[in-house]
């Protein structure tokens, strides 16, 4: 971990110092760091023993890299895109990488390295190397890298996010009916963006719709898993306060999934970046609209568990009715956590067991949701003044929890501190806490006095 963690001026730099960790660990196949002459005298008697005529300007070349990556000074370390064009100079480095050493550490070398070619496309976003490289399985022996369409993630193999399994409960013949033609498509303003796609405000057959359009074409790996998730859970919704989808385009290079639009953006927005007055009735019917979809999603067969439920991943349509969104997108995220920019920033409202990345069931997205209640009684940001590390050793480490202010209404409070117990197993179902903000409704408030 970079030593900027501790200050709290992160960047997309401390990945660097993350990912010259591990060259240093496939190199030495020990952990830590080493210097780069211990670093050639292991290679070089690795090399010796299996008597391989493989130079060492190779080693050299991945050493200095490494030793560049770990610079205290996060300035001076090397950019992704850098790393990548450097190892790509030498035409000898498929031959460096593919010679078997016979040791603890050649797949680890030769599994890492070719993921680092396959997520450089021409558009590189800092973190994907790097979460790539922390989601590896070092023991499996890699095989070639395949293109797929959605329709072959569909048909392929199927993810298992603990109890939330995306089990095959569609077939392709019927996953092949809500295939998007592209040319039905007419794509207006870029309303977004996220790690693996840019969102898309687009007409569909006269049907206002959110495009998510993939950056990379060639989809690989753990974002094949993604997007066979988010598809498959998807397709069994309906729900008045989940997310409608509608389809996807199945071919390149127009790969993207389709779904509602909703036009007043999400409940973040709302809350903390427009001047828009919410009275307490409001909020309060709010906070009952996200309790609800998400007692659907748990009380599905199999649960799904969000693991990201925040109130950016919350829309609020025209008639002020919240829905939930990005439902599928949450166990990389997790497993990612402390080393994926795209997942900075969440940590406000994941539960303490997900940020020590320990075993969660579907409790954690209760914790998430105490978050989110408590912004619509105190209208405040979760965590101001904090970076996510911070947040992260506060709330998964020091069993810290936001602060209730006094005007707040005694039941709220007494939901808010039952959310975030921190034994999950104390913690309501989201069944106990609909029953519960129904019969607040009566008052239809969320605080003593309303100033």
């Amino acid at each position: 971990m970079a030593s900027e963690f501790f200050s709290g001026e992160i960047t997309f730099k401390a990945d660097i110092y993350s990912l010259g960790v591990i060259i240093g660990e496939l190199l030495t196949g020990e952990k830590g760091y080493h210097d780069i002459e211990n670093v050639l005298d292991i290679w070089g008697k690795r090399l010796h023993k299996a008597q391989e005529d493989v130079h060492l300007e190779q080693i050299i070349t991945c050493a200095k890299i490494g030793i560049e990556c770990t610079e205290n000074n996060p300035a001076k370390r090397p950019d992704i895109q850098n790393i990548i064009d450097r190892l790509d100079e030498d035409s000898r480095m498929d031959q460096f990488i593919n010679t078997n050493m016979g040791g603890t550490s050649i797949w680890q070398v030769k599994k890492d390295s070719s993921n680092l070619h396959q997520c450089a496309p021409n558009k590189v976003q800092e973190e994907t190397s790097c979460d790539v490289i922390s989601s590896l399985d070092l023991h499996a022996k890699p095989s070639a890298p395949t293109s797929l369409s959605i329709e072959d993630m569909l048909g392929s193999s199927y993810a298992n996010l603990d109890t939330l399994s995306c089990s095959r409960m569609e077939t392709l013949s019927s996953l092949a009916e809500c295939e998007v033609s592209w040319e039905d498509l007419l794509i207006g303003e870029p309303i977004g963006i996220g790690s693996y796609w840019e969102v898309y405000r687009a007409d569909w057959n006269g049907t206002e719709v959110v495009l998510k359009k993939f950056f990379d074409q060639d989809l690989l790996g753990a974002v094949v898993e993604e997007v066979k998730c988010e598809v498959r859970i998807m397709l069994r919704l309906r729900h008045p306060n989940i997310v409608l989808f509608f389809g996807y385009v199945a071919q390149p290079p127009n790969l993207s999934i389709v779904t509602e639009y909703v036009p007043r953006g999400s409940l973040y927005h709302l809350l903390h970046r427009t001047h828009c007055l919410l009275d307490e009735a409001q909020r309060l019917k709010m906070a009952l609209d996200v309790a609800k979809g998400m007692n659907y999603l748990h009380t599905s067969i199999p649960t799904i568990i969000h693991r990201d439920l925040k109130s950016s991943n919350v829309l609020v349509d025209k008639n002020w009715t919240l829905k939930v969104s990005n439902f599928g997108m949450s166990k990389l995220k997790h497993h990612s956590f402390l080393s994926s920019k795209s997942a900075a920033g969440t940590s406000e409202w994941m539960a303490p067991e997900l940020l020590r990345n320990e075993a969660a069931n579907e409790k954690c997205d209760i914790y998430s949701f105490g978050v989110i209640l408590w912004e619509l009684a105190t209208l405040r940001v979760p965590w101001s003044g904090l970076s996510p590390m911070q947040v992260v050793g506060a709330v998964g480490f020091q069993s810290r929890r936001l602060a209730i202010p006094p005007k707040v209404e005694p039941v709220v409070a007494s939901i808010l501190w039952s959310c975030w117990q921190t034994d999950p197993s104390l913690r309501p179902s989201f069944s106990q806490i609909v029953s519960s903000l129904k019969q607040l409704q009566q008052y239809g408030k969320l605080c003593t006095n309303d100033k």
